[in-house]
């Protein structure tokens, strides 16, 4: 079962709603727009809970903080990932290295919805890509759900 994911109103961090004592915990963001990206991710199922990024100890002693890798979380979202793991984990690299570009800034930056744009549409053209769903409707939506945010 997927958990809520929830931010603090300053985006610093999100966490897992509700909050169940012995099994809270935090994830650091960079802003709110890096938060809302994460939660996104929760949403679609594209992340474990808790996640498997490093983590420290809050200075509770109690609740433990994940830290987002510094490229962003590579997530697996391809529909057909299995039918080749080696060219789905580097096509899913590429992607979540430009989707995490996107939102790590606390301004959308033209420049890099643009360089995301342009890495999706050469990934949609791609043969490999396609034959591992790419085209999905559901990864253009996901795709776009990124660019609003």
């Amino acid at each position: 079962m997927t958990k809520e994911m929830r931010m603090t109103p300053d985006g610093r961090f999100i966490y897992p709603w509700p909050i169940i004592k012995g099994e809270k915990f935090l994830i650091s963001t960079p802003g709110v727009r890096a938060a809302q990206y994460m939660i996104l991710l929760y949403s679609k199922g594209y992340l474990e809970t808790p996640p498997s990024f490093e983590s420290r100890m809050h200075s509770d002693e109690v609740t433990l903080i994940y830290d987002i890798p510094s490229k962003g979380p590579v997530i697996a979202f391809l529909p057909r990932r299995q039918d080749d793991l080696g060219a789905a984990t580097a096509i899913e690299k590429v992607l979540s290295k430009a989707l995490w570009a996107f939102v790590e800034t606390q301004e959308a930056k033209q420049e890099n919805a643009t360089a995301l744009t342009r890495r999706f549409e050469a990934q949609l053209s791609c043969s490999s890509c396609q034959s591992l769903g790419i085209t999905d409707q559901s990864i253009s939506d996901f795709v776009a759900q990124v660019l609003s945010i």
